[in-house]
């Protein structure tokens, strides 16, 4: 560090009235910056400032006129902190003025890419959080600026307390509310604008609704599960991660909606998996000794000394950045050619589009426009209109033309006669010197996850494949050259946090069944003999027979509708509904839509089973003398006993059997701005080395 300083201004916004917990942590840096130069907490800044300070323009939502005037008047001496996100026309002037971000993020393998246009400069410092030391020091220096002490509404010990927008919240309401009901515990809500939120709207009794302002560190200590649910806040917000890094400070379980800022903490709390994770907080299952773990992992990695050197060398960056040119978006295309395509790449598509680093064009093959309409009506409402491209002609390599993109993302490209499509662009992509990615289309994988003796050595087109699971876990026959493309970032779906499904009710009586079980087969049934078949069959019903108050939903899968096809040999009975995929009522509804309403899951081998423990539903696999090892220590089944047992099995220990599951199996938290960050970043190093300038650069300090 120079011996010699300017001093440092942190520019407060505007609209500042009242500082939740979060903002307050944002800026603590200010206070470990202070042990070596002079830092200063404004709300003005005025002429004498700008002659001899640096500046650290705090944003949250949109910055001033007054800001971009600062900004324009001090180039080379500014950096903008999207502590509360920036909106993309801000993003676009900040771009314009040549003025870099600084960003909160944590580091580590699987934290993803700061989401802005390729042309703005970011410098990524340490992510902070709240405790109690720099909290009291931080509310006395915001005292002296005017602002007010926290509030003091207290929690209720072993509430379930929630913090996020009203959007956020209205969205995981149900889950919300099964947790409380089950768990027995009432619902604090800490939101900026309590009356945005109608509490009877949430299905749970006991609900308060408070201003998150409120909300101090004492009552994330005392909650008994601490849930974070952002939905409309900015993918350049730091807010997320700060309320969610306190928490885990707090020792709090914590569960959040996924968001970009919280990429880097995989592992220290549960993201996205809503029902699994608020029971695994109130049901113990091991929760809370996790949660202390994570408390001192959180702790260790954010010392006041690391956080000031890594905060120092990155606005030291930041500020030395030179203004960067703009150049046009780099142009993806999308590529939908099976049923099951949809489901692990509209969330990467949804991710790139909300990151607005890429333009995206999108290509559906016409096979797949007539046999899965909810393709072409997702994507149609998520403000897609696809191409459609003649499947046979693709498949020759003769469409979708290639001239003008800068890289292609396909769902399935294995060397198999199924992924044909895929393939065939892949190839064509690499030949013309074009970044090819795929992502893993399910936890069973020809030529990554298992291998079939009679197709033979698979191998994939794409030059980097992006896996679930840890790529140190894959079997040693894949072939050198899939090794050498996967990348370990994690599964890109988010299971629903609610039933979508209107289950068939019970005739008579009060028409609800005592337990719900989903019964799925899966696409590779040819893998299985008819012996095979017959035994899954006859399992099913006598587990049916010896359970009449359980209904039994049996569900083909979408794409393979092995038991459609064969209506007759489906057993019939009062509690065994089949769904036929191609019917309207059905056909939107795929597997994690039924699990989130079922009490229980058994599947064929499948990632049905990820889908269930992800859910936190208990899960078995027919077997049949199958190696399943994979899988372990799910219940795997033999025979219409071992579905009797595990149907009356202790659910507690199911779980604890699905936990196991997910840790060794797939990567923690949701992927999908992780896979869309990499892709970026590949873009980006092509254009470099294509001779262009890469014009973004993202820096992790490492303190060691």
């Amino acid at each position: 560090m120079a011996a010699v300083q300017r001093p440092l201004i942190w520019r407060l916004p505007d609209h500042w009235r009242d500082i939740s917990l979060a903002e307050r942590a944002g800026l603590y840096p200010a206070l470990h910056l202070g042990l070596d130069r002079p830092v200063a907490l404004r709300r003005f800044v005025d002429a004498v400032d700008l002659d001899e300070a640096d500046l650290v323009i705090v944003a949250d939502g949109v910055l001033s006129e007054e800001a971009f005037d600062l900004i324009g008047r001090t180039a080379g001496r500014v950096a903008v902190l999207p502590l509360g996100g920036l909106a993309p026309a801000d993003l676009d002037r900040l771009v314009r003025l040549g003025a870099p971000l600084l960003a909160a993020r944590d580091e580590g393998p699987l934290a993803s890419r700061f989401p802005a246009p390729f042309d703005l400069a970011v410098a990524v410092a340490r992510g902070v959080g709240a405790r109690a030391a720099e909290d009291a020091a931080m509310v006395r220096r915001l005292a002296g600026l005017g602002f007010p002490s926290p509030g003091a509404a207290s929690v209720r010990p072993g509430a379930l307390v929630v913090v996020g927008d009203a959007a956020g919240i209205l969205r995981i309401a149900p889950a919300l509310a099964r947790a409380s009901r089950r768990h027995g515990a009432p619902m604090d809500i800490f939101l900026r604008d309590p009356a945005a939120l109608n509490a009877g709207a949430l299905g749970a009794p006991g609900v308060r609704l408070i201003a998150d302002h409120a909300l101090t560190l004492k009552g994330l200590e005392v909650a008994g599960a601490v849930a974070c649910a952002f939905a409309d806040e900015p993918l350049t917000s730091d807010r997320p991660a700060l309320w969610v890094r306190s928490a885990i400070l707090a020792a709090a379980c914590v569960t959040a909606a996924a968001h970009p800022s919280l990429d880097g903490l995989a592992g220290l709390a549960t993201i996205d998996d809503w029902d699994r994770g608020l029971d695994r907080a109130f049901a113990g299952l091991g929760a809370r000794l996790q949660a202390a773990v994570a408390a001192q992992a959180m702790a260790d990695r954010q010392t006041p000394a690391r956080v000031a050197l890594s905060w120092s060398a990155s606005l030291a960056r930041a500020l030395a950045s030179p203004i960067r040119a703009s150049r046009p978006r780099p142009e993806l295309l999308v590529l939908f050619d099976l049923a099951q395509d949809l489901d692990v790449l509209l969330p990467v598509l949804l991710a790139i589009q909300a990151r607005s680093a890429l333009t995206i064009r999108t290509a559906v093959s016409d096979w797949l426009q007539a046999e899965s309409p909810r393709t072409l009506d997702r994507l149609a409402e998520a403000g897609f209109a696809p191409q459609i491209i003649d499947r046979q002609a693709a498949s020759r390599g003769e469409t979708p033309v290639l001239a003008g993109l800068a890289g292609v993302l396909v769902a399935a490209d294995a060397s198999v006669e199924a992924h044909k499509v895929g393939r065939a662009l892949t190839d064509r992509a690499a030949a013309a010197g074009v970044p090819a990615f795929s992502v893993q289309h399910g936890f069973e994988t020809l030529g990554l996850t298992y291998r079939d003796p009679e197709i033979g050595d698979v191998d994939f087109g794409a030059r980097q494949v992006f896996v679930w699971g840890p790529i140190g876990d894959l079997p040693s026959w894949i072939a050198p050259r899939t090794r050498a493309a996967v990348v370990g970032l994690g599964d890109p779906k988010s299971p629903p946090v609610a039933a979508e499904v209107s289950w068939p009710r019970r005739e008579g009586r009060d028409g609800d069944w005592a337990a719900r079980v989903a019964v799925f087969e899966n696409l590779h049934w040819e893998r299985y003999d008819e012996p095979w078949r017959a035994r899954f069959l006859a399992d099913v019903a006598a587990a049916a027979a010896q359970a009449p108050d359980a209904l039994f939903l049996l569900k083909p899968h979408h794409a393979g509708r092995w038991l459609t096809r064969r209506p007759l040999a489906v057993p019939r009975a009062a509690n065994i509904v089949l769904v036929d995929p191609r019917l309207p009522q059905w056909e939107p509804f795929t597997a994690p839509a039924l699990i989130a309403g079922a009490d229980r899951v058994l599947t064929t081998p499948s990632t049905v089973a990820v889908d269930a423990a992800r859910a936190g539903r208990p899960v078995a696999l027919f077997a049949y003398g199958l190696d399943l090892s994979v899988y372990a220590p799910l219940t795997t089944l033999e025979s219409a006993a071992d579905v009797a047992r595990f149907l009356s099995a202790p659910e507690a220990e199911l779980l604890k059997a699905g936990e196991s599951f997910l840790s060794r199996a797939v990567l923690p938290g949701a992927a999908a701005h992780r896979i869309a960050g990499a892709i970026e970043a590949r873009l980006d190093e092509t254009a470099a080395h294509g001779g262009r300038k890469s014009a973004m650069f993202s820096l992790a300090e490492p303190v060691n």
